[in-house]
């Protein structure tokens, strides 16, 4: 028989991936562009992400996205931090929680300084569902990401 978190209730349910240069001048370069249109997902960069490990129950098959494999739909409170190097001057940042691609009404998080975090959202997650963070600054934008995260910690049941 094999053992399933989820299939037995099990509470220890999260899963983090991240990415970190190390550098604050690198070449880990992102373009930002306005919204309302203009979000980007914080991937694909020359430094991806890294699943951490142990991450039960999720996974990640594309750079950035952290991929829900449990069974049981379940709520997770979900955050996201992505730090950047502006290579001009000083603008505002939105960051967002996406799930699926599409943005979550109230994660979303403004700042005016050029990095930016979202803290504990919840969203309800089912089977395959992905999270991943998507962000914009108040005027067009190259920087360096210096750092970017993304976790999930189960907290109920949906």
């Amino acid at each position: 028989m094999a053992f399933n978190q989820n299939q037995l209730g099990s509470k220890s349910s999260y899963g983090y991936a991240g990415m970190n240069s190390g550098d604050w001048n690198g070449t880990n370069n992102f373009s930002f562009a306005t919204p309302p249109g203009g979000f980007k997902e914080v991937a694909g960069l020359s430094i991806g992400f890294t699943l951490a490990s142990p991450s039960p129950d999720f996974s990640m098959s594309t750079d950035g996205r952290l991929q829900y494999i449990g069974i049981n739909t379940r709520v997770f409170l979900c955050s996201a931090a992505c730090y950047a190097n502006l290579l001009s001057g000083s603008v505002g940042m939105v960051i967002q929680i996406r799930k699926n691609g599409t943005a979550v009404t109230g994660a979303e998080f403004y700042s005016s300084i050029s990095s930016s975090i979202i803290q504990d959202y919840p969203i309800p997650l089912a089977t395959n569902d992905y999270i991943s963070i998507f962000v914009a600054t108040a005027s067009a934008q190259t920087a360096h990401v210096i750092q970017a995260n993304i976790a999930a910690n189960y907290v109920g049941d949906s």
